[in-house]
């Protein structure tokens, strides 16, 4: 869509929430956030493409709001499984999180550096997060 054709207030309440997502440092430390971007109405979508360095079957959250978010060690009932998900509680303004693990980032990368036909092009952002997370750690270890 493009930008005339779309709801102004949309716009404006998802660059509300991504812009305190983006502010937010307890939220990505806790959360573990290694990458975040943009997937809204002018991307075409209406959420926030994040990528957590979690291990997998841990429980992750599912929207970000700019009201309360939920929060790693926050009381979460006993009767989830793990590797599900939890919802923030309702708050005036939320945007959905679309969480991706860095493991899967990883894979889907070294996929693509031996089979690179075979990777979705809707994934295709995701490889390249994960070339440019590869990247800096190589340089970091160079340095050492």
């Amino acid at each position: 869509a493009n930008r005339s054709e779309l709801a102004p207030h949309s716009i404006v309440m998802y660059d509300v929430v991504y812009s305190a997502f983006e502010q937010d440092a307890r939220f990505w430390k806790e959360w573990k956030v290694v990458h975040a971007e943009r997937y809204g109405p002018l991307q075409g979508g209406n959420s926030i493409r994040v990528v957590m360095d979690l291990s997998f079957g841990e429980i992750y959250p599912t929207a970000y709001s700019t009201g309360e978010s939920v929060r790693p060690q926050d009381d979460v009932r006993h009767d989830h499984i793990l590797g599900s998900s939890v919802s923030p509680p309702s708050a005036a303004s939320s945007v959905t999180l679309d969480v991706y693990l860095l493991s899967y980032a990883m894979n889907l990368l070294k996929i693509h550096d031996t089979k690179p036909g075979n990777i979705s092009p809707d994934k295709l952002w995701l490889v390249k997060v994960a070339a440019k997370l590869r990247e800096a750690e190589h340089r970091e270890n160079v340095s050492l």
